[in-house]
């Protein structure tokens, strides 16, 4: 995903435009299917329609599921910041930091054998 997509008003607009694209495209099938004509070129021509709206509604959701895919991977990879705010990173550093320390401090410590067992 190109980096100047990645901004929380560009997504809501992709969202909003693959949510009003899979709305119509129901929505006209729905229409289409209530065309109660029974001549045969009529009818031909409203199943060439539907397939055509119905097939548009397929690459809609496909759509979609791109971009569920592509937030997924934005949100595992840490290239989607949604949750954290500076506060709470620099929480989080200095929790890390001190778990750290006393990581450290246990390693040195004569007390365990390098099988973690107490002496």
């Amino acid at each position: 995903m190109d980096p100047s997509q990645r901004n929380a008003a560009v997504l809501h607009e992709r969202v909003d435009k693959i949510i009003e694209t899979l709305t119509q495209r129901f929505v006209n099938v729905l229409n289409l299917a209530q065309i109660e004509d029974t001549d045969y070129s009529t009818t031909a021509h409203m199943e060439a329609q539907i397939a055509e709206e119905s097939a548009a509604l397929v690459r809609a959701t496909e759509d979609l599921s791109t971009l569920i895919r592509e937030l997924q991977e934005l949100w595992l990879f840490g290239g989607l910041d949604t949750l954290n705010k500076p506060a709470d990173e620099e929480a989080a550093t200095k929790q890390a930091l001190e778990i750290a320390r006393m990581v450290e401090q246990l390693a040195k410590t004569k007390n365990y054998n390098k099988g973690g067992e107490r002496r």
